[in-house]
């Protein structure tokens, strides 16, 4: 049987897009960015700097690529890519909730960590674009490990 009821539509153009229109990294609500609270949650061994939220050292791991990087080579990117959002209904939401969708901690899978060469090789394209994979080529689980900051 076919659905008539649901239709495909084009993606919206990127008019108007800019990464600007997410805000993202904003404050949370232990006083920290979203990107060091993200360093902090997926990291290992996390050490902050003095009286700052900025890890100073740890590890973290790239799915993407099966490396594990310093805090000095790592980054954080969104699972669904912000131009894709914005393609997909983002340009008709309100600034607060692409500010909310740009920051979300709780969101399974919304950010992740990638090494520097991962994250620079993606277009901003669909999520199936760049998806992690295990070293068999199976692509992994959308989950990130739990680890909190000590203090926070």
């Amino acid at each position: 049987m076919r659905n008539t009821h649901s239709r495909v539509t084009p993606p919206h153009s990127m008019d108007g897009y800019t990464r600007d229109k997410f805000d993202i990294w904003g404050t949370q609500p232990d006083g920290c960015t979203t990107r060091q609270d993200v360093l902090a949650r997926d990291g290992k061994n996390v050490q902050d700097k003095p009286d700052h939220c900025q890890p100073a050292s740890g590890s973290w791991y790239s799915a993407y690529d099966d490396t594990t990087t310093a805090v000095a080579k790592a980054t954080i990117d969104h699972m669904v890519p912000l131009a894709e959002a914005w393609r997909s209904g983002a340009y008709i939401w309100s600034t607060d909730r692409r500010k909310a969708f740009g920051n979300d901690l709780k969101a399974p899978g919304r950010s992740s960590r990638r090494s520097l060469r991962t994250r620079r090789s993606p277009t901003a394209g669909r999520p199936t674009g760049s998806q992690p994979t295990t070293l068999s080529g199976a692509p992994t689980p959308r989950t990130t490990p739990a680890s909190s900051r000590s203090g926070r």
